[in-house]
């Protein structure tokens, strides 16, 4: 039988070479954010940094691999 998800919802502003998102459920990882947001996150990915309850501090640098919790707010930095 298939388990049933919430609805999913990320929002997201950019800025240069940076962009905020926040997810409204559990995002996995910072890498399943950016494929979510679009591609180009992924492929330009070069680090995150995180405020919320996954963040040992405010700001945190983090990597592809970080896991995120509800209500994070994740900024991508992005290579040109």
């Amino acid at each position: 039988m298939a388990q049933s998800r919430e609805p999913e919802s990320i929002s997201a502003s950019h800025s240069g070479r940076s962009s905020s998102a926040s997810c409204s459920r559990r995002c996995d990882r910072t890498s399943d954010a950016c494929a979510k947001l679009s591609g180009r996150f992924e492929d330009g990915f070069q680090f995150g940094r995180v405020r919320g309850e996954s963040a040992q501090h405010e700001d945190q640098q983090v990597g592809p691999d970080h896991e995120l919790r509800d209500e994070d707010v994740l900024r991508i930095v992005t290579d040109r």
